[in-house]
């Protein structure tokens, strides 16, 4: 027993005890190697569901899209964008907000549609929006691809006329939208293409086809039949037709707007120089009370008008503390007229609903006119270093520093903007408003010179450029000969002949500056279909100087006094007031 027991005991092993701390790390990385498998187990699910969760951003987003409800719809789209931003419904519907609420921003997601898509329809959204937005170098490089996948869809046609238009090619876009109303699929804006550029035709057989063709369209109760109401009342050519009469039908709700209304306040001869007591009247009787939207719109329009006690009677403060937009309209009215211990008492508010940015921008301009410069300089060069990685923001900010008369506080900001290609365009141009409204024609000529580098196609760009360019003396003849090529091809562009003949005149050609209005009489002048850059800073008061000027240097007293009773000396650049001194030949 004993050997037995003994043999027993010698066949066990005897193991050491195992260390409990390489025990601990054997169980930690055994942990670690299942939750790195659970992980990778678990990754397709939740990308899945964050997929699925984006697509039901999108449909709701759409919902609120068709419910009119802005922000919520640009609120999913947005968060869909951050969940799921490859996805080509994603992307979609980002690009239908955006074209609503910030269309210049959304080109760019078009632009990615039709690369992922392929499909025409995103690929004429693209065009549409371009055209819109005034991109048409996009426009026009875009076009050829729809030109040769659907070369036969009147659809095609009608933006083949838009983008000529946006060229001043008018008599080969009138052609487009003839085809395009001919073909009997035309989209409700192919007929009024169609008549606007019957209207800028120089064939009177064409304008009266044109006019006739809004006639017919205006008798429907539609909305078609509204718009050809209106595009009748301010046809360039209206025949024997009572305007007066037609403006008195636009007023009418329900399809009745505020182009329409204001149009109407204008053709009562309620402006320029009614009282405020009887204008205000007038636009509440068209305006209701209760549409504050209708407030905030008729309100922009009167600031524009330079009629800023209307304005202050219009929104109250009480009302001005609601909104934003009717806040910026009053505080602009009130910082026109003067009004800035008020409007600083009013900034103090704290019901005031301003972004900061905006806040302290009416801040610095209060504390400028109450002689508080040094606090005004740092708030400013805070503003702008908390908002230099903004730019659109930034942009804003500028917009209204200038239209404050905040020149100096404006420029520089402005200048900055110029390097961002997304805000370049619209920061030149406020820097020629700018310089226009300082009175300074050599900032302008250097802007202009900048802005021109940038847009070398741009006939409109360049056309202002010439111009400043004349009133300074330059007057080459390439520059002339240049100036008389682009008139002679768009002849119902007015800022084109203007152009041409303030450059003959300065060149000392004044019989040949008096052939560039042939077929036109000053002060009644036709519509412009696409605006310039700097014409349209003044509203035609620089075209009815160089016209008297002209005219002057003809001997022509009785057309020369006839116009220059319609020019505003003090808007114009000083080059520009010279036009007005032309000594009359002897003897006239």
């Amino acid at each position: 027993m004993a050997l037995g027991a003994q043999a027993g005991h010698a066949g066990l092993v005897d193991y050491p005890e195992p260390n409990p701390r390489k025990r601990l790390y054997i169980i930690l990385a055994v942990l670690a190697v299942l939750l790195v498998t659970a992980a990778l187990l678990a990754r397709p699910p939740y990308h899945g569901f964050k997929h699925w969760r984006a697509l039901q951003l999108v449909q709701a987003s759409e919902q609120a899209l068709q419910a009119k409800d802005l922000q919520t719809a640009s609120d999913k789209a947005s968060t869909a964008m951050q969940l799921w931003p490859d996805d080509l419904r994603v992307i979609r519907q980002e690009a239908r907000v955006l074209r609503i609420i910030n269309p210049v921003a959304a080109l760019t997601y078009w632009n990615q549609v039709w690369v992922l898509s392929h499909d025409l329809a995103d690929l004429r959204q693209l065009l549409e929006l371009a055209i819109a937005v005034g991109d048409f170098s996009l426009a026009a490089a875009q076009f050829p691809v729809l030109q040769k996948l659907d070369p036969d869809n009147p659809l095609t046609w009608m933006l083949e006329g838009e983008i000529l238009s946006s060229e001043y090619r008018y008599a080969e876009a009138l052609a487009d939208f003839k085809k395009v109303v001919a073909s009997g699929k035309a989209p409700p804006q192919a007929h009024i293409d169609y008549a606007r550029a019957a209207g800028q035709s120089d064939d009177p057989a064409e304008q009266a086809a044109g006019r006739e063709h809004l006639q017919a369209l205006s008798s429907r109760s539609d909305e078609l039949g509204h718009q050809a109401l209106h595009e009748l009342v301010v046809y360039p050519h209206p025949g024997d037709l009572d305007v007066m009469a037609l403006a008195e039908q636009l007023e009418h709700p329900p399809l009745a707007t505020l182009e329409d209304k204001t149009l109407v306040l204008q053709m009562r001869g309620l402006l320029p120089d009614t009282d405020e007591d009887s204008l205000v009247k007038a636009v509440r009787d068209l305006f209701p009370a209760t549409d504050i939207n209708a407030l905030a719109e008729v309100g922009t329009w009167l600031i524009n008008q330079n009629r800023n006690n209307a304005v202050l009677k219009l929104i109250d403060p009480e009302s001005a503390l609601k909104r934003r937009d009717l806040f910026l309209i009053r505080a602009g009215a009130m910082a026109a007229l003067g009004q800035w211990e008020a409007l600083d008492k009013l900034l103090q508010d704290p019901k005031v609903p301003l972004a900061d940015d905006l806040k302290t921008l009416f801040d610095v301009r209060a504390q400028l006119a109450l002689h508080k410069d040094a606090e005004a300089d740092i708030m400013w060069k805070r503003l702008v270093n908390d908002l230099r990685n903004q730019p659109a923001k930034l942009l804003d900010v500028a917009f209204y520093a200038r239209k404050m008369g905040l020149d100096d506080y404006a420029r520089p900001a402005l200048e900055e903007l110029t390097n961002v290609a997304e805000e370049r365009r619209p920061a030149y141009v406020e820097l020629v408003a700018l310089e226009h409204h300082a009175h300074n024609t050599k900032a302008a000529f250097t802007d202009l010179t900048d802005m021109a580098k940038y847009y070398p196609n741009d006939i409109v760009v360049q056309n202002d450029l010439r111009y400043i360019g004349f009133l300074l003396g330059d007057t080459p003849a390439e520059k002339i000969a240049a100036a008389r090529d682009l008139a002679a091809r768009n002849p119902e562009m007015l800022s084109f002949r203007v152009t041409l003949a303030a450059g003959l005149l300065q060149a000392g050609q004044p019989e040949n500056a008096l052939h560039a209005f042939d077929g036109i009489a000053a002060g009644n002048w036709p519509r412009p279909v696409v605006l310039s850059v700097w014409h349209t800073l003044n509203e035609g008061n620089d075209w009815n100087a160089v016209y008297v000027g002209v005219m002057r240097a003809n001997g022509q007293r009785a057309e020369a006094n006839r116009v220059e009773a319609k020019v505003q000396p003090e808007d114009l650049l000083p080059e520009e007031r010279n036009f007005l001194l032309i000594p009359l030949p002897a003897g006239k």
